[in-house]
Formats: structure tokens, C-alpha cells, sequence
């Protein structure tokens, strides 16, 4: 318990201390007067009382329940609305990141201009966080005790940062391991890895870790073009760079995977995979660390964690990609490295963001048993909130649950505590909330027993939000969410088509991303990356199964004359039932109806435009709807043949009928040849809207016009129009058939 006491001096000397409150302000207050009274009939001036102080010594005393002294993240905000200290301090390593913080090692002094002063120190996550305004007037020490709000060490839950530096430009603070220590233990860290390449590297946990505290230098292999790569645990050193533009894209993250794991090291972990929205820009961070693998190292089973949390991330939590894995139907397991550089001053702090992992109930700290315990997903990620207990049915943190049938019907048990204060808990199925409750005002505690009854889901998390507005909380909105409880039937995974789409929609983007670099050294590095990428997307075009709907051939309909100049092939929309799939229509033209040698065209929309036949000739056409899945479905009817012909040939009218307008065919539902209407021509729809003309949508040759049946690309509705000619004003109606 911290306990403050405001104080006034009488013009004797003698001091009053009054505990604060209500009741210290008012005898404060009382003070006050009777001093100005008693100075009012005196012989004392103004002039005579002690000058306040400029500046004053504020030195803080922190401390456990015990009077344990501890390590601690302080941050001092001044009357002069600054944080203090504010410059490079090697003994207090002031960062000026985040709104300014220092770090603490039991006791702490700073001087700061008199007046109104901001104090706060936190611990971690499991210990309640002091912030108070007090004012300084004088040097003042202040014991600053923390309490705990957890202790999740005993339950064998142990948080770390996978991702940081000691060694990383810019370069303030030269960082000694020991030094690096401490930072973590002010934190609250039971594991940091400093990713510092050789710095330190020794292949195992530094000569400081203690059984509290593991320090561990290693390596990030930067490739430039696929992703950065933290390695935890690696025991003989890598090379650590690649590829960056104009370098062809190879090697990729799979090869280091390969000469990895298990070989020099337990994991390879993706770091800030989304650090960009920018595809393809790679010239420099952040393009050059944009993790473009990711769906193809998950598809292939060589996404051993990914960093969901980092300050590298756009925005923090890269959420959404990590649900569009686990809704594919395959393990990702979370995790959590800041990417902070404890030795640069504009960093962000160490932990701000990290993972627990859970090594069992009494458990001690192990290095290599965490790393096991990431890698399975035993882990839930946090900025402030702690969910240590998640069960479904004695599934929990990164268990595969078999369900029978369409329907999960369970129990969901969950515990969550913040020092902030909880706000909200929520249970996702497949990033969709099926179960929340709200708490106002905020509690530090929940637990409770919920019954679920949903579709059978591809995963359940359980997600906590706390309060926000405290200094201590570096990323707001405070939130942590536990490893899912993936689901499987009949053995399988769940997938859904939606997710599934969108990885192949990436991988689409990473074809052309590597194609588009190019520069390769050799055939057989494009072919590679090429076939890797061929077998991811097989993997993800496994989520559809349905073909699409049958659709029928429209116009040119059988046996059908048409005008070269206004050949448009049009048939129906292939519907799928698939969320998330897409069609598209491959199709043949052939001058033999078993379609030996024909000419193919693929287009996204049921139409399409072909100005490159020879007319005066018989043509066969077909067309095939392919959804993502490789799926197909041929027209009704498979095939059709029509007859191409010249507008100007032999059929086209004689002179004096030319003066009378026909369409042909009228009724249609293809396209129509309009003649005898003169030197320009209109089409309206019955409400007057001008929907064609020989300006734009219409083709003419020698007075004779022909209208393709579409407007503005799309295929014209069925209805009444009317067709107006400049040729005596001559205007017939136009029947459109659905």
C-alpha cells in the first residue's frame, strides 16, 4: 500500500502531515488560511517566507508487499509537461518511445521542476500499476509499494518476447547482458531473445539467466523478400540476409527452415508478417520485411509460431491473417516478439507485447520446455489482460477437439484477470463472437462456465479486453486472446472457403511479386519457387468441393446467322454455392464441332466480344465454368455452331429497302443488326434513358448498325426499348427476351 501525506509548514518551523483525502485536503486548506491570517497581522512579509524551489530531487523507493526491492518501467511526468529524464541516461536508460519511460532497479531519483507532478510505475502484467499525481514542492521520497493481481509463475504460466535487441542501430546504450537482465526483470519477462546476430551468440541461454530470468542471444534471418525469421534456441550460427531488391527471390524461408530445424535449432518463427499493406513495395522496411510466405509456410507445415503481436506489425495485432490460417484448417501457432531495441532510445519497451506459455502447474522455468510450449500453441498473447484457464471439455490451449456432425453443443471454462480492469470477455468461433459479456464498471476478475450450441466452428478462442487510459498500457485497446481449440470431423479439419480464397488470392500476388523481380540466377530457383507455390495453392483450392451451377448457352443460339462486326458469344452466370468462390469461363471456338483445334478465351463475366474470326464460315463454341477448386461444370448445351458473315456481303438489303428499318432477330436475347434507320441511330429503355448509340455501343457498316445486347458491359435486361433513326425519324420497338 503506497501512502501519500500532504504537508504545511507554520511560520514557526513546525511541520503538519495529514494522510490524503478529503479530510488531509480540508485540514490543508485550514492550514493555509490561518497562515495567511496570521500573516495579515503580523510584522512578517511575504517577502520573508522561503522561496519555493524551481527544481526538486524526487526519489522513488520501490518495493513488493515484502519491502522486497524491485525492478520496475517508471515514467515521471513534470509540471513543465515533460517526461524526466529526458535525455540519453545511461544509469536510468531513458527511451523517449511510447510517451517517455526509464527503467528502475529497486530505486530511482530524477529531478523535476515544482509543481504538479505524474508518477507512474508498473511491473509487468500481474502486478497492479501506481499512477498518481502528487505535488512537489521540496526534495520528496515517495515508497512506492506494488501489489500483485496475479501470480501465474505458480500455475506454470511464464511470459516472453521473442523478438527484440540489444545490438540494433541506431545504437544509444551499449547493453551488458546483465543490463538486459534487469530491463526484463522490470518487465516482468521470464524469457527475452535478444536477436542480435553474433553479439553475444554462444548457442545457449547467457552466462546471466538465472532460474527467474532467461536471456537468450540468437539470430533473425532477414529475407528481404519473404519475410523476417526469428530463431529461437539456435545452436550454431546462419547466415542472415538475403534477397533484398534487386536480388532475384530466392533462397526462400522454407530453405532456412530445412537447414534449421531440427538440425541447428527447435523452430523458425515469422516475424511482423504484416508490416505493410503494400505488396509490392520491397525496396526498403517496411516491404522488405512484409512476411509474403506466410500462407505457403503454413500450407506446406513449416509455420512452426508467427509473430500475431509486434510493434512491427500494421497495425500491432496482425489478427485477421492468423484467423484466415486456422479457418484454412491448419495449426498456427501464436506468438509474440516486439521487435524493441533495448538500445535505442526511441524504442517502444521490451514485453509490451508478449506470449505465455504454460509448462504445467508447479512447474519451474525451462528454456527448452517454453520453446516446446510455444510451439504446441500451450499459449495465449496479451498487452495487459491474462486468461489463464481455457477448457472445453478437457481441451484446452492448442488441442484438436473431434466433433460428430454439423452442430457443437459444450461448455466453454474460462478465467481472466487485469490490473487495468476488465471490460469485456468474448468467445470466437472463427473470429466471429458467439458469447460476450460486458462489465461496467470494469472488474478485475471473471470466471464462468458457458454453454455454446453453434455450427461446428474451425476453432474457439476466448478474447479479454481491459480498460484503457492508463500510462503503463503502451498499445491501446488492451487485449489478449488465448490458442484456439482447433477442430476436426471425421478426422479432418474444418476449412472454411472464405479464408481459403483469400490465401489464394495472395498467392496469386506472390506470382506475380516473384515474376515481377525476376533476375534469377537460375532456371531451376524460378521453377522451385514456382512449384511451391503451385503446392500451396493446391492445398487451399482443397476447401472447394461444390462445382458451380449449370448455365445455359444464350445467343448466338443454333444454326444462327451472325454479323462479324457484332459477334458477342453470351450465356449465363455459373452460379457457386461456396462462400468465397469465384468462377470463371474458359471457352473453345472451333470451325468442327469435336472441337480438334480450337481458340480459347477466358473471361470472369458470361459474354464475350470476339473480333478476330474469319467470317463466311461455320464456327463451333463452348464454353466451361471453373471455380477455385479447380471445380468445372460445361454449359447446357456443351456445344453450339453459328455461321459468321461480312454486314456487307450479299445479305444486306437492296438500296430502296434499306429505306424501310428492321431488327432482326426481334424478339432477341444476343445481339441484333438494325437497319434502314439511317446515318445514326439511338436505342432507349422505356423510362427514356439513352442506353446505346452509333456514338457509343453500337457498330455500323454502310448504314447498317449492330447493337451486342449489353450496356456499359453488362448484359441488357429484359424488356421493352425502342430504337430511334436519324432517317425520317423512324422509331421501332425492341423486345428483349431474359
Amino acid at each position: 500500500m503506497v501512502r501519500l501525506f500532504l504537508s504545511a509548514v507554520w511560520p514557526g518551523g513546525a511541520e503538519v502531515r495529514c494522510r490524503r483525502g478529503i479530510l488531509g485536503r480540508l485540514a490543508i486548506l485550514g492550514i493555509l488560511l490561518s497562515i495567511h491570517a496570521g500573516a495579515s497581522s503580523s510584522s512578517t512579509t511575504r517577502e520573508e517566507l522561503p522561496p519555493v524551489p524551481t527544481q526538486c530531487r524526487l526519489t522513488l523507493q520501490i518495493q513488493d508487499s515484502a519491502g522486497t526491492p524491485l525492478e520496475s518501467r517508471v515514467r515521471v511526468f513534470g509540471a513543465d509537461n515533460h517526461v524526466h529524464p529526458d535525455t540519453t541516461d545511461s544509469e536510468r536508460f531513458y527511451f523517449w518511445g511510447g510517451g517517455g519511460y526509464c527503467y528502475a532497479n529497486g530505486s530511482f531519483w530524477v529531478d523535476v521542476p515544482a509543481g504538479v507532478t505524474r508518477v507512474t510505475v508498473g511491473r509487468g502484467f500481474e502486478w497492479v500499476p501506481f499512477n498518481r499525481v502528487i505535488y512537489v514542492d521540496r526534495d520528496t521520497t515517495l515508497t512506492i509499494t506494488l501489489n500483485r493481481i496475479a501470480n501465474l509463475r505458480q500455475e506454470g504460466w511464464y511470459s516472453g518476447d521473442l523478438h527484440a535487441h540489444s545490438n540494433h542501430p541506431p545504437i544509444d546504450y551499449q547493453i551488458l547482458p546483465s543490463q538486459a537482465r534487469m530491463i526484463a526483470r522490470a518487465e516482468d519477462l521470464a524469457v527475452i531473445h535478444l536477436l542480435d546476430q553474433s553479439h553475444y551468440f554462444t548457442g545457449a541461454p547467457s552466462f546471466v539467466s538465472d532460474s527467474g530470468t532467461v536471456v537468450y542471444y540468437s539470430f533473425e534471418y532477414r529475407n528481404q523478400a519473404y519475410g523476417h525469421a526469428p530463431l529461437p534456441g539456435l545452436r550454431d550460427p546462419v547466415h542472415d540476409t538475403c534477397c533484398l531488391d534487386p536480388a532475384p527471390a530466392y533462397p526462400m524461408l522454407l530453405d532456412l527452415r530445412d537447414e534449421v530445424v531440427p538440425a541447428k535449432g527447435p523452430m523458425m518463427v515469422l516475424g511482423h508478417p504484416h508490416s505493410t499493406d503494400d505488396y509490392f513495395y520491397d525496396d526498403t522496411w517496411p516491404g522488405a520485411g512484409l512476411g509474403r510466405e506466410l500462407p505457403m509456410l503454413a500450407a506446406l507445415n513449416a509455420l512452426d509460431a508467427l509473430d500475431v503481436l509486434s510493434y512491427g506489425n500494421n497495425p500491432y495485432g496482425d489478427w485477421q491473417e492468423w484467423y484466415d490460417i486456422l479457418s484454412s484448417g491448419l495449426p498456427c501457432p501464436p506468438s509474440a516478439g516486439t521487435d524493441s531495441r533495448l538500445c535505442s532510445t526511441s524504442s517502444l519497451p521490451i514485453g509490451g507485447l508478449r506470449v505465455y506459455a504454460n509448462l504445467g502447474e508447479g512447474s519451474p522455468l525451462d528454456y527448452d520446455s517454453w520453446l516446446e510450449a510455444v510451439r504446441t500453441g500451450r499459449t495465449f498473447l496479451t498487452n495487459y489482460p491474462l486468461i489463464p484457464e481455457f477448457d472445453i471439455e478437457g481441451h484446452s490451449y492448442g488441442d484438436t477437439m473431434e466433433v460428430a456432425g454439423d452442430s457443437l453443443h459444450t461448455y466453454v471454462r474460462l478465467r481472466a484477470t487485469c490490473a487495468l480492469g476488465l471490460r469485456r470477455i468474448a468467445i470466437l468461433a472463427e473470429g466471429t463472437e458467439v458469447w460476450s459479456a460486458d462489465f461496467f464498471p470494469p472488474q478485475s476478475h471473471y470466471e464462468g462456465l458457458i454453454a455454446l450450441d453453434i455450427p461446428t466452428p474451425a476453432w474457439i478462442l476466448v478474447r479479454a479486453e481491459g480498460s484503457v487510459g492508463n500510462p503503463h498500457l503502451i498499445t491501446g485497446p488492451s487485449r489478449a486472446e488465448t490458442s484456439p481449440v482447433r477442430i476436426t470431423r471425421g478426422g479432418g479439419p474444418v476449412r472454411s472457403t472464405i479464408a481459403s480464397a483469400r490465401w489464394l488470392d495472395t498467392l496469386s500476388q506472390l506470382r506475380s511479386f516473384v515474376t515481377q523481380r525476376g533476375n534469377w540466377e537460375e532456371t531451376w530457383h524460378r521453377d522451385t519457387v514456382m512449384t511451391r507455390i503451385a503446392r500451396a495453392e493446391d492445398y487451399y483450392k482443397g476447401a472447394f468441393v461444390a462445382a458451380p451451377d449449370s448455365f445455359p448457352l444464350l445467343s448466338p443460339a443454333d444454326d444462327d446467322t451472325v454479323f462479324a462486326e457484332g459477334l458477342y458469344l453470351d450465356w449465363g452466370e455459373a452460379l457457386d454455392s461456396e462462400p468465397g468462390d469465384r468462377v470463371r469461363y474458359e471457352i473453345m471456338v472451333a470451325t468442327d464441332s469435336l472441337m480438334m483445334l480450337p481458340r480459347r478465351f477466358q473471361t470472369d463475366t458470361p459474354g464475350l466480344e470476339i473480333l478476330t474470326l474469319q467470317p463466311n464460315r461455320w464456327y463451333w463454341w463452348t464454353v466451361a465454368a471453373v471455380d477455385r477448386g479447380d471445380n468445372v461444370r460445361v454449359s447446357t448445351p456443351p456445344i453450339e455452331s453459328f455461321y459468321l458473315i461480312e454486314s456487307t456481303s450479299a445479305a444486306a438489303p437492296a438500296p430502296e429497302r434499306q429505306l424501310v428499318p428492321t431488327i432482326s432477330p426481334n424478339p432477341s436475347t444476343g445481339p441484333v443488326r438494325l437497319a434502314g434507320f439511317g446515318e445514326s441511330v439511338a436505342i432507349y429503355s422505356v423510362s427514356g434513358r439513352r442506353v446505346a448509340s452509333s456514338e457509343s455501343g453500337l457498330r455500323g457498316v454502310d448504314g447498317t448498325w449492330t447493337w451486342n445486347g449489353r450496356i456499359r458491359g453488362r448484359r441488357a435486361p429484359a424488356g421493352v426499348y425502342w430504337v430511334v433513326g436519324s432517317q425520317g425519324g423512324k422509331t421501332l420497338q425492341l423486345i428483349r427476351l431474359r
